[in-house]
């Protein structure tokens, strides 16, 4: 069986009407279910479906829902809920509707990027080299985001018995989006700009210093390559792995990413046992560094395509890494239609198992014609 599940931002599902949203997406375009995002990032984009709610959706981030602060005590971080919500709490009515319909429903929580947590904890933010402090990525090492992830799975696979859990954004350090890109303009290239996301936060120089890792010798590493770049006009072209490789000297920088990578996959672990659905941990198809699910027998991978990539995802599934991609629904407005039922088709005869198409809010009726099309072929090829 090939499933596949259609991400709704739950303003779109309530605005829209859950009944009317499930009907077209269940009887229409022949899903198996939804992924609805419960702890959000910042987010703004164009509605395109056709509604009385305003056209640009637009929202701080936060909790799609309301917490159980008494799961919190063991973290100096707080539950933030987002402004939409209000008085309300619609996604037991989500869920509801989800189970008497036989969807399933995957919820999503953001680790790293849940609206406004790292700007009133910026103790808990990721730090560059340069002692910058990010003002919307918190660091998974740091413990506070540890527990705090922990009550939080815990909080909605408890409360909401999804299907599955989607955790995203696991990163110590990935670059940083829009007005937040100091990176922006920075003349090494893309190598530079990801040394520049590496965090350096107390937390990390801790596990590391304790894995017998010389942080300063890493974070002068960084420093100095970084400070030529800015210099210009010498590139650093190199992603950041096959930088590491080139580095001449003891391997310090390689030393403290790997003591950082096992802090996240320990955090990995212990959001594994504290969740009571199985785990689905997403990831992109081009992450460097990437955290990894060994071991862990109800966690999966989820691999997000930057494009309809098939070779991306043929090299994830021989790495036994993924048994399900992620494609935005928008590459389907641009590509004919054969792409999308071609790419479909071979992803689910080369083991892929299910879909995740993203999201309802930003596609077209065309949009999700194509996509029907695509689900059809796949499930004849399963």
């Amino acid at each position: 069986m090939f499933d596949a599940i259609i991400q709704c931002q739950l303003p779109d599902l309530f605005d829209d009407g859950v009944d009317s949203v499930l009907d077209l997406l269940q009887g229409e375009v022949g899903a198996s279910g939804i992924s609805v995002p419960v702890a959000v990032p910042p987010m703004a984009y164009l509605r395109r479906s056709r509604t009385d709610a305003p056209r640009v959706a637009r929202s701080r981030g936060g909790l799609y829902f309301h917490a159980d602060d008494g799961r919190y005590s063991q973290t100096r971080l707080r539950p933030i809920t987002a402004d939409w919500l209000k008085g309300r709490d619609p996604l037991d009515q989500a869920a509801e509707r989800c189970r008497s319909r036989g969807l399933a429903l995957w919820l999503e929580v953001s680790t790293t990027l849940t609206g406004r947590v790292a700007t009133r904890y910026p103790e808990a933010a990721t730090k560059s080299v340069y002692d910058d402090r990010s003002p919307i990525r918190l660091c998974p090492v740091n413990p506070d985001v540890a527990e705090w992830l922990r009550a939080l799975v815990a909080d909605v696979s408890q409360r909401f018995s999804p299907t599955a859990l989607i955790l995203s954004d696991l990163h110590t350090g990935r670059r940083e989006s829009g007005v937040c890109d100091v990176s922006n303009g920075l003349a090494g290239g893309g190598g530079a700009a990801e040394l520049l996301a590496i965090c350096f936060c107390e937390s990390c120089r801790q596990v590391a210093a304790r894995a017998g890792v010389d942080t300063e010798a890493a974070a002068r590493a960084v420093r100095t390559h970084l400070d030529e770049a800015l210099a210009g006009p010498a590139r650093l072209d190199k992603r950041l792995g096959l930088f590491v490789e080139s580095l001449d000297g003891p391997p310090f920088l390689r030393e403290y990413l790997d003591a950082q990578r096992a802090a996240v996959e320990h955090v990995l672990h212990e959001a594994v046992r504290a969740c009571a659905v199985p785990l689905i941990l997403h990831r992109y198809s081009d992450e460097i560094w990437p955290v990894r699910t060994g071991g862990l027998p109800s966690a999966s991978g989820l691999v997000q395509m930057r494009d309809v990539d098939l070779e991306a995802a043929t090299t994830e599934l021989s790495r036994g890494a993924a048994d399900c991609i992620r494609l935005e629904l928008s590459d389907c407005a641009r590509l004919q239609p054969p792409a999308l039922v071609r790419t479909l088709t071979e992803s689910a005869e080369r083991g892929v198992r299910s879909v995740e198409l993203i999201h309802y809010g930003t596609a077209t009726r065309a949009d999700l014609h194509i996509a029907k099309q695509a689900i059809r072929f796949a499930r004849r090829s399963a």
